[in-house]
């Protein structure tokens, strides 16, 4: 034994690292060999060598509490895995500040419950990148508080699909900014419940975009209150359907801005039944371009009032068809303004009936032949 130690030098392994001893001296014969604890070498972690392997940065516990949470690095939340969230609470995603929510990955996103995506703070769920966005669930949307999407960025709202926009309620929708709100796809308005669009403020109308206007239903036109379209400007009204105009309740009509009604074309005027357009107010009727009044037919001029007609832009009349100016009363005729009657054009007098040019005075009748 003793030849064999005079030898050799003893070597340890101690956490994956080679750790080479001092050459034994020689025993002599009798000595007893040392003790084995003067000569073993350090443990690894009591004096870690420049070879340990480690990770730079710990890994977190996979239930901590809020308290432990909100002192987690963003390095720390970046390595937390599906597993690791997925039984978290409210509580614990409460204390998860901004950068910290920025930094979950998307799958770890996904993982959270619905009740732990209600816990997150509005600051920290606008924080959340657009691939946990779109990662969301129906029951996660349907989960999140109206304070939560009152924070709500454009950016993530334009992220909406048809499927999670139809799980918002009112209140949910009610919450949304009009910046978030004119961020909606088409497809995502759309998809929104009846009772839901009927939520929705003035503003929140007027903000939507052209697109997703156009994409209005005669249905979702039915939930519309008086109150709701007043916001409507020129190019909102030109932007909807046909179909959706017809449905609005003739109150509806009615709170059209009028200077709104300027951009309505003429397939939508020509939607509106005698009843619709008896329920124009004469500004309203006032800023109707000609192109729109091509449309008009005949028995919808004998359902206006005298005032009404009485209100159409001499500029404008010039657009009625000869034969809906037949068919203007003769009482009607004959009180409207010089100014309209010399704007008629040449086909509209050749329409007119005897009945009509009967009505007229010899002077009303000169200015036909100008």
């Amino acid at each position: 034994m003793s030849k064999f130690l005079k030898r050799t030098a003893p070597a340890v392994i101690a956490a994956g690292v080679l750790v080479v001893g001092l050459v034994t001296p020689s025993l002599a014969d009798g000595e007893s060999t040392p003790d084995a604890s003067a000569t073993s070498a350090p443990s690894a972690s009591s004096n870690p060598t420049s070879g340990d392997v480690r990770s730079a940065t710990p890994t977190p516990d996979s239930n901590p509490d809020a308290e432990a949470v909100a002192k987690l690095s963003d390095a720390s939340i970046a390595m937390l895995s599906s597993n690791e969230v997925e039984h978290w609470s409210a509580s614990q995603t409460a204390a998860l500040s901004p950068d910290q929510l920025a930094a979950l990955t998307p799958e770890a996103l996904a993982a959270l419950s619905p009740e732990a995506l209600a816990g997150l703070s509005p600051a920290a769920l606008a924080a959340m990148p657009a691939a946990g966005f779109s990662a969301l669930g129906t029951d996660d949307i349907a989960k999140l508080t109206p304070e939560q999407l009152a924070a709500l960025p454009a950016g993530l709202a334009d992220l909406f699909t048809a499927a999670q926009a139809g799980t918002l309620t009112a209140d949910q929708v009610a919450a949304l900014t009009p910046d978030a709100i004119a961020a909606l796809s088409p497809d995502a308005v759309e998809a929104l419940g009846l009772a839901t669009f009927a939520a929705m403020t003035p503003d929140q109308l007027a903000a939507l975009s052209p697109s997703a206007l156009a994409a209005l239903t005669d249905l979702q036109a039915e939930q519309l209150t008086p109150d709701q379209v007043v916001n409507l400007s020129v190019t909102d009204v030109a932007a909807l359907t046909p179909e959706f105009i017809a449905a609005l309740s003739a109150d509806a009509l009615a709170a059209l801005d009028p200077a709104a009604l300027a951009g309505l074309t003429p397939d939508q005027l020509a939607a509106l039944t005698a009843g619709d357009v008896k329920a124009l107010t004469a500004d309203q009727v006032a800023n109707l371009t000609s192109d729109a009044l091509s449309s008009l037919s005949g028995s919808q001029v004998k359902a206006m009032s005298l005032t009404q007609v009485q209100s159409i832009d001499p500029t404008a009349i010039t657009g009625l068809a000869p034969a809906t100016v037949a068919a203007i009363p003769a009482k009607e005729l004959k009180k409207l303004s010089n100014s309209q009657l010399d704007a008629l054009t040449a086909e509209q007098v050749k329409a007119l009936t005897k009945a009509q040019k009967k009505s007229l005075s010899n002077s009303q009748k000169a200015l036909l032949t100008n």
